[in-house]
């Protein structure tokens, strides 16, 4: 059921050249080196803000504004 979703989430990430790579790699440097210390709650907090931050990202919920799921998908 997700696969749609995700699907058209990455289309629209890579409408506009960069914001894909800017996106995955956000947090990438902080995570890196929670790992390299092995600091657990560093690079949990890493992964959170990562995963959080494509929401920030500007014109995200924007575009889920028309977005239909496909029918056939639920």
């Amino acid at each position: 059921a997700m696969a749609p979703f995700i699907s058209y989430t990455i289309n629209w990430a890579t409408t506009i050249p960069g914001r894909f790579e800017s996106i995955a790699t956000s947090r990438h440097d902080e995570l890196l080196a929670a790992f390299q210390n092995r600091d657990m709650e560093g690079a949990r907090s890493a992964m959170h803000n990562d995963i959080a931050e494509i929401h920030e990202t500007d014109g995200y919920w924007a575009a889920f504004e028309d977005w239909v799921p496909d029918a056939r998908s639920g």
